[in-house]
């Protein structure tokens, strides 16, 4: 099992665009915006060898701080 401590959890929010980054890791889709930061965006289903799913109403990133970083975690 998985768990991120409820401290580190700054926001969640819809997805709306990500901006693809070249030569990122695979599991990572991206980066966004989010109020006037730039956050690197992990799709958790690659990253845990999941087929991927595409982005619908329902997806929500979940932006973590961890020693002062930003991360989205689709």
């Amino acid at each position: 099992a998985y768990a991120i401590p409820s401290r580190s959890v700054e926001r969640m929010e819809m997805v709306e665009h990500v901006t693809p980054v070249p030569n990122a890791p695979g599991f990572v889709d991206g980066i966004i915006f989010s109020r006037g930061q730039v956050v690197p965006a992990v799709n958790l289903r690659r990253r845990f060898g999941f087929e991927p799913a595409d982005y619908d109403l329902s997806t929500r990133i979940l932006v973590i701080s961890h020693e002062e970083r930003l991360v989205g975690l689709i």
